[in-house]
């Protein structure tokens, strides 16, 4: 609507709008695809079922790189298995691409490509905040461990911050409306059991060398210090405790227990080799092995202070229908067309472009925004607050009232109909649809202060700048 980035999200809790604090990066990769022809909802299926794909690519791209193949391929394995670690990938898809970039950030570092380095850094800065910290904090602890890298890092780290600038200074500004209680993310856990004893026993392994030089099979060297630093960062950010410590923010744990795979596959390939043990009883082994990480996944899973344990909680099990024993709230959609659909044409019918619609539960009416164009006045998250207090109901023209699957919250809602004069135009299966008569609020857009041209040329500079620092044999740290 606004053409290209606007610093007021007019959008959600209209018509008073919030400031627009989240990094924009992967809003405007959509965009592409919007242009393209796309709708939101295609849009949302084809982030979805690209990005899980495209982290595990990038795992096996970073490992095999920097370390060996057989280590990739165990990562891989590793992360497959834990079914949190896919479902975050999914859920907060932001936070997936910010991971994405700042691995083959670590990857540029690791070759030393230290300008590539630094523009993948800084887009992870406009990707998702707290990951886009998470991240740069792990890279900078490396470089504490691991002086060889130390100077390459602080060069990295002062550009990408500085391309990165405008976007703390915006958020600094506004960090009074960021409030952090009441998001869904902090109350369930489910700690793979498996990932987390693996990765004890692959920190101790990997740290072995600096003492014992002696192990033959696993190529190990300080390179392993990063993952440590992910690891222990985690700690930091447990304000979202699903995210690091279920979700992305496991990486470094799913790396440690990967070198403890790894380790094992060395040991067994000693006895081979030495006669201990067949070459058929190996592989058997093996193939057993590989098995277990895709179908038994042991889990802790606690919510509301209740711990159960679950030893089929693997990502495959809970992906086929006919397996799964339970779901979870965040694994679950909103949209159903044959129960949306007829409520969306109806507010387009019974509203103009610029009106604007409430529901009794912000997420259906964020879904209602996506199906209608209409703004709304909740917001699907409510991290940021909006700029000031005011009534969602009043400021709406169209007032959706959620039936819940219970008895008493399926009833209309008479006081508020009473207290704002609604008036029915619909009852659908899921949703009574009243109309406000006398509302005179509307959605109030705003101009952009980036229009789309410049945000688009920017990002084609920076990718150009990346390719060919990648592509230059010549360019390189010589510090």
């Amino acid at each position: 609507m606004a053409g290209g980035f606007v610093p007021k999200a007019f959008w959600e809790y209209a018509p008073v709008g919030r400031p627009h604090l989240y990094p924009p990066l992967l809003h405007f990769i959509m965009l592409i695809f919007y242009k393209l022809g796309l709708d939101p909802i295609s849009i949302a299926r084809l982030t979805e079922l690209i990005m899980y794909p495209l982290v595990l690519i990038t795992i096996w791209q970073v490992f095999k790189s920097v370390f060996y193949p057989r280590l990739g391929f165990f990562a891989v394995l590793v992360a497959i298995s834990s079914y949190p670690f896919y479902l975050s990938i999914v859920d907060f898809q932001a936070a997936s691409l910010a991971l994405i970039l700042g691995m083959l950030a670590f990857l540029c570092i690791e070759k030393r490509k230290t300008l590539a380095a630094s523009i993948l850094m800084s887009l992870t800065f406009y990707t998702h905040a707290s990951t886009s910290i998470y991240l740069i904090l792990s890279i900078m602890l490396y470089g504490l461990l691991n002086r060889q890298r130390l100077r390459i890092i602080l060069v990295m780290s002062v550009v990408s911050i500085g391309l990165s600038l405008p976007q703390f200074i915006y958020q600094y500004n506004l960090k009074n409306f960021i409030v952090f209680e009441g998001v869904f993310e902090n109350f369930p856990l489910e700690i793979n059991i498996l990932v987390y004893l693996l990765a004890l026993i692959g920190l101790v392994i990997s740290l072995r060398p600096f003492r014992d030089s002696s192990l033959p099979g696993l190529r190990r060297d300080k390179k392993y210090l990063f993952f440590l630093s992910l690891s222990i960062l985690t700690t930091a950010f447990l304000i979202y405790k699903y995210r690091f410590l279920c979700g992305q923010g496991s990486l470094g744990f799913i790396f440690l227990a990967a070198v403890c795979v790894d380790a094992l596959y060395d040991k067994l390939t000693q006895k081979v080799s030495g006669g201990v043990i067949s070459k058929s009883f190996f592989y058997t082994i093996f193939l057993i092995s590989i098995m277990f990480f895709i179908l038994f996944a042991p889990t802790i899973s606690i919510h509301k202070g209740v711990a159960k344990a679950n030893f089929l909680n693997s990502t495959y099990l809970n992906l086929v229908p006919d397996i799964v024993s339970a779901y979870r709230a965040n694994e679950l959609s909103i949209y159903f067309p044959r129960l949306f659909k007829d409520a969306a044409d109806i507010i387009k019918k019974q509203t103009k472009d610029n009106d604007i619609i409430y529901c009794n539960e912000p997420y259906i009416g964020g879904l209602l925004f996506i199906l209608t164009g209409r703004a709304t006045s909740t917001a699907m998250l409510s991290e940021v607050k909006p700029f000031r207090e005011f009534d969602p109901i009043s400021s709406a023209r169209i007032i959706c009232w959620f039936r819940k699957p219970d008895i008493y919250y399926n009833k209309q809602p008479e006081s508020i109909i009473k207290r704002y004069n609604l008036r029915m135009i619909s009852q659908t299966e899921v949703l009574y649809i009243y109309k406000n008569p006398i509302t005179l609020a509307k959605m109030q857009p705003v101009k952009a202060v980036l229009p789309n041209g410049i945000i688009y040329s920017i990002l084609t500079i920076m990718v150009g700048m990346i390719v060919y620092d990648l592509r230059n044999p010549k360019s390189g740290f010589k510090g």
